[in-house]
Order: C-alpha cells, then sequence, then structure tokens
C-alpha cells in the first residue's frame, strides 16, 4: 500500500515556567491511500498534540517540533513555508475538531463557513461556492441544506455541528483527513451515524482518515491499523483485529480488560493503577514499568525500543519482546 502520511521520530516540545516538555516523543506512524488508522490511549499520552504537529498547528511561542519528520506525498512538510501549509490545510489535508462550537465562528452563518474554504483553495466564484457548500450539505446528510446554509452554530444541535464540520473539512476533497475525538461529545445514536456517514464519504471520495480516539469501540468499528499511545510513546502497533485477539504490550492489554464483556459475571472493571507520569519527571526506564503487573527490576532501568515482534506487530516492551510473560485474557 502507498504511504499518504509518513511521520518519522517526532519530537514536540512545550515550553512552561516549570520546564520543558516532550509531549510527543519520537512517535512514528504512517498512513495508506485510502487506509484508517486509529490513534488510541487515554487523555494526555500525546496523540492529539501528535496532529497539531502534523498540521503544524502549534500554539505559537509554546510548543514546537524539535525533530522528525511529516512527510505527505512524499515530501517533508515540517520544510515547508507557512504560505505552502496554508495552502495544504483544507486542500489537501483536512481536520475535524472534537468540540465545533470551538471550530465554528457563532457570527458567521454556515454555508459561508463552508465556502470559505472553496473560495480560498479553488478560486471559484460566491455563487459557485454557495452551491458547493449547499451541496456537501447534502452529501452529509442534513435536512434542508438550504435552511442550514443561512443558519448559525448556535441554531443546530451538536450531531448537526458535527455534520457541518464533516462537510467544512470535505468540501475540498481532501487526501487526508484527522479527525481528532469526532464522536465524544455526542451520544450513541449520533455517533454511530457520524461514523456510518465518515465510511460512506471514505469510501465514495477514497479518503485516508487518521481517527484519534479513547474509543476502543470506535477502533474496531472504523480502523484497519491501531497505534497505542502512552506518556507521549508509541507503546504498540498492528491491524486491528490482532489488536483485540492478541494484544501484546501490557498498556493495551490493561485497556482491553478494562472494557465491560457480555456474558460477564464480573462485579467491577478492572482499572489500570497509579497515575500516568509527571511529563517533567518521566521514569527513566519504561513509562508504563510503575502501573504495569508485570514489571521486573530491568523494566525500572531500561528504556524498551518499539520493534516488530511479531510480522506488522510492534510492540515497546522488554518482558514481551524477552517471552518471559504472556497475555491471559
Amino acid at each position: 500500500m502507498a504511504q499518504l502520511l509518513e511521520v518519522t521520530n517526532l519530537r514536540t516540545e512545550f515550553k512552561t515556567a516549570a520546564g520543558t516538555i516532550r509531549a510527543v516523543d519520537g512517535v512514528d506512524l504512517s498512513v495508506g491511500q485510502g487506509e484508517t488508522l486509529g490513534i488510541v490511549g487515554e487523555s494526555g499520552c500525546g496523540k492529539s498534540i501528535t496532529s497539531l504537529s502534523i498540521m503544524q498547528l502549534l500554539p505559537k511561542g509554546l510548543g514546537k517540533v524539535a525533530a522528525g519528520e511529516v512527510r505527505f506525498n512524499g515530501e517533508n512538510m515540517l520544510e515547508f513555508s507557512e504560505r505552502k501549509m496554508r495552502s495544504i490545510r483544507g486542500n489537501e489535508m483536512a481536520m475535524i475538531f472534537q468540540e465545533p462550537m470551538t471550530s465554528l465562528n457563532p457570527v458567521f452563518k454556515i454555508g459561508k463557513q463552508i465556502a470559505e474554504s472553496a473560495r480560498y483553495h479553488h478560486g471559484v466564484s460566491k455563487q459557485k461556492a454557495k452551491a458547493m457548500a449547499v451541496e456537501m450539505l447534502t452529501k452529509v446528510g442534513i435536512p434542508r441544506p438550504e435552511k442550514v446554509a443561512v443558519s448559525y452554530p448556535h441554531e443546530l444541535s451538536g450531531g448537526m455541528r458535527q455534520r457541518v464540520m464533516i462537510a467544512m473539512a470535505m468540501i475540498c476533497n481532501p487526501k487526508l483527513l484527522i479527525a481528532d475525538e469526532p464522536t465524544t461529545a455526542l451520544d450513541v445514536t449520533i455517533q454511530a451515524q457520524i461514523l456510518d456517514l465518515m465510511r460512506e464519504l471514505q469510501k465514495s471520495e477514497g479518503t485516508s482518515i487518521l481517527m484519534i480516539t479513547h474509543d476502543l469501540g470506535v477502533v474496531a468499528e472504523m480502523c484497519d491499523r491501531v497505534v497505542i499511545m502512552y506518556a507521549g510513546q508509541v507503546v504498540e502497533e498492528t491491524d486491528v483485529k490482532t489488536l483485540f485477539k492478541d494484544p501484546k504490550h501490557p498498556y493495551t492489554q490493561s485497556l482491553l480488560a478494562s472494557l465491560p464483556q457480555l456474558n460477564s459475571d464480573q462485579e467491577r472493571l478492572a482499572s489500570i493503577p497509579g497515575q500516568v507520569p509527571n511529563p517533567l519527571d518521566m521514569p527513566k526506564g519504561c513509562r508504563f514499568a510503575p502501573r504495569c503487573q508485570f514489571a521486573k527490576e530491568i523494566c525500572l532501568a531500561e528504556a524498551p525500543e518499539l520493534v516488530e515482534v511479531e510480522p506488522g506487530h510492534k510492540s515497546r516492551c522488554l518482558l514481551q519482546q524477552e517471552g518471559y510473560h504472556e497475555y491471559t485474557a
């Protein structure tokens, strides 16, 4: 499969009063043509910062990409000027954010906000852009698209606003769509509709998707491959079926064990003990070792590398690589 996006050794840092935080530390990932890659991890693991680093939308003066490469169609975007990046954002690469109300401008009508991207990137007339906006609203399943186009964001429901965000992202037929927790604020029924919509648009347009989520149910339904992140690093990478059938890293195993199981007589869900490490004071060895039930002395002293433990399956665990333990459901 041809690789559309290739991220290599990405390191993103933030300056704080207490010191420099490395929020993303050596992340490698790739997204193929027409593929959906999921990035999974608990809050603070660096998955959203990874996406903002790819889009070069880090807060200026606070965050910066300190090292690595982000290749899109074979070109390293970190070497691009801001002007060239503006020509790519919204055109060849688009992003859907978690909360539409923080992304939509409350004082502009929906149609104008969707049409703006088409006018900027494709240079079409105001009337043509307006027609394209209404067409996209129809594509994303919004009833009475002409009326919605002249509405303001606050006049729409949460599910409708998220559909508007998808229409805005897809109006220029981008090659890559980055979706950062696109269904978190929605109820289960609307969430299912949004996921179905993204699948249909991907199928019709051939768009690649980078899906950022903490919901393993969404991963199972949407993704082809999965990257598991913990404390700024990738700890496991494999295809979806293998992840659920044979997880290798103890963190992934713990995440799956915490899911509610049908036909189970357990009274309480399993949980992961401890807390995510302080980014200003990372453990010397494995970053998950203080919370890992399998940890040994070597785990506290030696930092593991992400290596291929089986064909197409990578894990960052010294013990798993040495065969010291196996996962038991």
